[in-house]
């Protein structure tokens, strides 16, 4: 008898990236493909603008940030270690004139393809109409590499746009923040297409239980239509004003199966999850309103479909695979969250050049909820770690909070 089991092995990803520092980016980006290897994992998806960090600010108007966006590209596809990957990265396109919040899929040294977002964020603290333009409609396009990428692979141009990337077993698709927050969302058509699978990369910063808000609206996508989606989301602060929170986490028909950290002091997380298509499609059989609405959808709407049938999502011994199961999400107190975020920024802020943390003596509430915020960062990072890396903490701890970088735990003060 033949076995009908389809099972796929992704990752998603949340990187702890810095503004214009591309080759610490380009470092981490390889780190994060290379760390789940071992897993097996088949396509990599990663966070918005991760090349070249979210908050460039006015650096995006200049030609050299995506110029040096796509060498970091060129070092990404000549790596063999990063072969038989489907590399989703992100990062800054200019295309005939346009400058676009894109994703660039990449898979053994071959652009796929390029699709760019397709809703600007431009309220709170975003202002992304500054600098870039959405993309209207579902149309595709011709996009022509730069010769030096061309060059390597004899590969002159790729499509841009909406598509769909259909692979030995399924079809993904593939959203950028902000898409996922509008009123008519690039994923319920994906999934009206055919899609099985929606990666959504963000830089969705820190606010009070917005996290319970991204919950809800993957869980809402997935639900609806029947598939697995995929949510990955900066860490740190960027060099910015904004603190990225993390959290990184996959949704099957509606239940969280995966999940990583939130408040994370690692620089390189990775997220591996294993799914079997099955369960995806016997949810969507179970769903008469969404099969005629796909019906229909098909008929009235076309969308470019990147035909990548030769490579296969199946790990190379599916049996042993641990399918991921449901899980519950952690819950954050308001106190919890206040704790965390602002020493979290702290933690990161005080990896640049800076002069420590010199709360005044006057006892205020101003001075006060510095020295908690600063005592909260030290404990957090000292307890999370094992007891053989403590005394390597405490030192990069008291380094941090003292600005001496030649500061030694024996050191009498």
């Amino acid at each position: 008898m033949t076995c009908n089991s389809s099972i796929v092995s992704i990752a998603a990803t949340s990187l702890n990236q810095w503004a214009m520092d591309f080759e610490g980016n380009l470092d981490r980006i390889r780190k994060s493909i290379l760390e789940p290897s071992h897993e097996g994992p088949d396509i990599v998806s990663e966070a918005e603008l991760e090349i070249c960090g979210y908050g460039c600010y006015d650096h995006y108007l200049e030609s050299d940030t995506v110029l040096h966006a796509w060498e970091v590209v060129l070092e990404l596809i000549q790596d063999k270690q990063l072969f038989d990957i489907i590399l989703d990265l992100g990062m800054p396109v200019k295309h005939k004139g346009c400058l676009y919040n894109c994703k660039v899929l990449v898979l053994n040294g071959k652009i796929l393809g390029i699709v760019p977002k397709k809703n600007m964020a431009n309220d709170g603290n975003y202002r992304e109409m500054r600098y870039f333009v959405s993309w209207k409609g579902v149309r595709s396009d011709v996009f022509m590499l730069p010769e030096f990428i061309a060059s390597v692979y004899e590969q002159a141009s790729c499509d841009i746009g909406v598509m769909l990337f259909r692979t030995a077993e399924t079809m993904f698709g593939v959203e950028i923040c902000e898409d996922m927050w509008t009123m008519k969302n690039p994923h319920v058509d994906l999934f009206l297409q055919g899609a099985e699978l929606i990666f959504n990369s963000s830089a969705s910063h820190f606010s009070l239980k917005k996290y319970w808000d991204r919950r809800l609206l993957t869980s809402s996508a997935s639900l609806k239509a029947g598939g697995l989606y995929g949510f990955c989301n900066a860490h740190g602060c960027d060099a910015d004003r904004h603190y990225y929170e993390g959290e990184t986490f996959f949704t099957l028909n509606g239940q969280t199966i995966a999940k990583d950290e939130m408040f994370s002091l690692r620089e390189v997380q990775c997220l591996v999850c294993n799914v079997e298509l099955n369960d995806i499609r016997a949810c969507r059989a179970s769903i008469s309103s969404s099969m005629n609405g796909a019906s229909w959808h098909q008929s009235e709407c076309e969308i470019k479909i990147v035909d990548v049938s030769y490579f296969s999502l199946q790990p190379p011994n599916p049996f042993r695979v641990t399918l991921s199961a449901p899980i519950k999400h952690e819950e954050w107190t308001t106190e919890e969250e206040i704790s965390a975020a602002p020493a979290m920024w702290l933690w990161n802020t005080s990896d640049a050049p800076t002069s420590g943390f010199f709360p005044s003596l006057s006892g205020g509430i101003d001075s006060g909820s510095v020295a908690c915020v600063v005592a909260f960062m030290c404990a957090t990072e000292f307890v999370t770690k094992s007891k053989r890396k403590r005394n390597k903490i405490l030192q990069d701890v008291c380094a941090k909070v003292w600005a001496d970088s030649q500061y030694s735990s024996r050191k009498q003060t």
